[in-house]
């Protein structure tokens, strides 16, 4: 994967005003056509389900456990692992309750 430069990033572009609504607008357009006529089956549509997307965080998790310390506090990671456990908890009984 190559990396963007980091004055290219889209935030930053739009902080300095090189970047207007009509291009984000145009941009969320094609992104909304995009998904609008992408195929949807229950197959592909497990992939966006809680016990995937949950998965997928753990194994993040795990995976980047090394950085602690390098790229990352372990305050700034046990919070952040923390936040996105409470979320996936409450969302599970949100749907378990509907």
């Amino acid at each position: 994967m190559k990396r963007l430069p980091q004055e290219s990033l889209m935030t930053l572009l739009i902080k300095e005003d090189k970047v207007g609504k009509e291009t984000v607008d145009g941009i969320a357009k094609i992104v909304a056509d995009f998904h609008a006529k992408a195929q949807a089956t229950p197959e592909i549509s497990q992939f966006g389900s809680l016990r995937i997307i949950k998965t997928n965080w753990d194994e993040n998790f795990a995976q980047t456990i090394k950085y602690i310390n390098h790229a990352i506090t372990e305050t700034q990671f046990q919070l952040i692992e923390e936040k996105v456990n409470n979320f996936s908890n409450r969302t599970l009984l949100f749907w378990k309750a509907a």
